[in-house]
């Protein structure tokens, strides 16, 4: 036996407080009951590197939020950590050019009691959304599109709405 893992549980607790989302991880479930009980009370979003432009967590922080609030309707508040692994968006100009193409994001999201700061339920979420034509190369929001599909997917994939 190792003691890595003992280490590894009591960094986590002595952390919790300011805990990220954790990458590398299994799914965890959220219980029926919990989802059903739920809204989302805080959003914070941790990144190692994520190309962009600086006002991406505000962006994408809002409108998980925004979803959240039309996905978990319940009394009990959960905290949600997100940690964003990779974004990418097609260029404006390849897109302009070329037509199509994709944007893409990939993170883990962790629903955490406030009281217990259990994490009661973690996703992995990676979606690719296509980009558009000429139009949208111009005219879209590519932050606000992978921050929806996300949101999107994170919504059905633990409240089995979206």
């Amino acid at each position: 036996m190792t003691l890595r893992p003992i280490l590894a549980a009591a960094a986590a607790l002595s952390l919790a407080a300011c805990a990220t989302a954790t990458t590398g991880v299994a799914p965890v479930p959220m219980a029926p009951e919990v989802a059903a009980r739920s809204h989302i009370n805080v959003v914070r979003m941790t990144s190692d590197w994520v190309s962009g432009n600086p006002d991406f967590p505000d962006t994408f922080t809002d409108a998980v939020h925004e979803n959240m609030a039309d996905c978990a309707r319940g009394p009990e508040k959960l905290d949600l950590r997100l940690h964003v692994s990779r974004t990418h968006r097609e260029g404006r100009l390849a897109q302009l050019l070329n037509g199509g193409g994709e944007h893409e994001i990939a993170g883990v999201a962790e629903f955490v009691d406030p009281k217990t700061r259990a994490v009661v339920g973690r996703y992995p979420i990676h979606v690719v959304v296509d980009a558009g034509g000429p139009v949208e190369a111009l005219l879209a929001d590519r932050q606000l599109m992978i921050s929806d599909a996300f949101a999107t997917e994170l919504c059905r994939q633990a409240f089995g709405r979206g």
